[in-house]
């Protein structure tokens, strides 16, 4: 029974060996899954004819930012007093077709195919007008964060709400005094929204203002121990000098940032021609402490329309 038991054990033993030499014989077949990717969507470009005499002109509804061209022989020139205004020429008579993108302040984009021609038919073209060709438009690239104009119109409304804080605050020099009054968020964009208060005879001019992230912990002043934080956009009310006994307010908006415990946000404001500089120091957890604005306007303003 014993001999029996053992060379059944033998053969299963010897099966199973076989198999697996078989098994690891046969080549491994991947399984691939396919999966059909969606279409992208087809952006038709505006046509435009330029030429090497003649300049032709393009107006956007707001500043050019960038300008991409399929081609160096095409010529391409933003207009310094009018950034909004782009200008277009030929290099030479031999201009192959290619194409243009111009991205402007307000997050569009503008697809051209370009050709060269003698003569063009238009030499102006104004894109702030209602639309050029039932075909075409501009493509709307920019959601999040807020765009160049956004921002902008964000701005223009916060230096409008009252003040819900007072601190942090400067120290008072020469009776001066600068504040925080408003923080609100948007989309990536920070905005704070500062006081300056004078209560002395002379009026007070601001030179320049410098914002930047410090060290707690550090006791001198070391470009290597401090972050520049650069405004991306700074509104006034009532301008940047400051009549005697009166007080006004000015937005900047920032990129959304964070700061460690042991760091901290500092914003100075500089006298022109004095030595009244104000700084303000703002902690991380203040910054946290920040109002969403849209939903703040939509429930403060609930008569109103904030659609941007």
């Amino acid at each position: 029974m014993c001999v029996r038991k053992c060379v059944t054990m033998v053969c299963i033993t010897s099966l199973l060996l076989l198999l697996h030499r078989y098994v690891s014989a046969q080549p491994v077949v991947p399984i691939i899954q396919t999966i059909e990717a969606p279409a992208a969507k087809r952006i038709a470009s505006f046509p435009l004819s330029i030429t090497t005499e003649q300049t032709t002109v393009l107006i956007f509804p707001s500043n050019v930012k960038s300008v991409d061209r399929g081609s160096a022989s095409l010529l391409c020139k933003v207009v310094t007093e009018a950034p909004n205004v782009l200008k277009l020429k030929a290099a030479n008579d031999s201009l192959t077709d290619t194409n243009l993108n111009v991205f402007v302040a307000d997050g569009t984009l503008f697809p051209f195919s370009v050709n060269y021609q003698k003569v063009p038919d238009l030499l102006t073209l104004d894109f702030t007008l209602p639309k050029l060709s039932d075909n075409w438009h501009p493509v709307k690239i920019s959601q999040y964060p807020l765009n160049e104009a956004e921002i902008q119109q964000f701005s223009d409304i916060v230096a409008g709400l009252p003040p819900f804080q007072r601190r942090p605050h400067s120290k008072r020099i020469g009776s001066m005094r600068a504040q925080v009054s408003g923080k609100y968020y948007q989309q990536g964009i920070l905005f704070f929204q500062f006081t300056l208060e004078n209560q002395s005879q002379l009026p007070y001019e601001l030179d320049f203002m410098r914002c930047y992230i410090r060290d707690n912990r550090s006791s001198r002043r070391s470009s290597d121990l401090e972050k520049e934080i650069k405004p991306l956009f700074v509104r006034w009310v009532g301008g940047n000098t400051i009549s005697s006994h009166s007080q006004s307010q000015v937005v900047i908006a920032f990129d959304k940032f964070t700061i460690a415990n042991n760091k901290h946000f500092s914003v100075e404001f500089f006298e022109k021609g004095g030595d009244r500089n104000m700084r303000i120091k703002i902690k991380g957890k203040q910054i946290l402490r920040v109002r969403p604005l849209l939903p703040y306007l939509t429930d403060k303003y609930p008569n109103q329309s904030f659609t941007f």
